[in-house]
């Protein structure tokens, strides 16, 4: 439902901050309806990215939550 919502397989490819070399990143890969989508965010926050990850975090147990850092 929140990939629906947030439009995940209408996200660009990459996000990111040119002006800061190196830093935190997080890449996610869904794979729904016979469709592939990666998404990579670095050193920006993105709010729709950041809400499909809850969504991912908030199902599966706490020992396997996908890491997010917002800049």
């Amino acid at each position: 439902e929140v990939i629906v919502e947030q439009d995940f397989f209408g996200l660009e490819p990459e996000y990111l901050d040119p002006a800061i070399d190196g830093g935190v990143f997080a890449t996610l890969t869904i794979r729904a309806q016979r469709r592939t989508h990666s998404v990579n965010v670095q050193n920006v926050a993105y709010k729709r990215f950041e809400a499909v990850l809850n969504a991912i975090n908030s199902v599966t147990p706490e020992g396997v939550h996908l890491p997010y850092i917002k800049q």
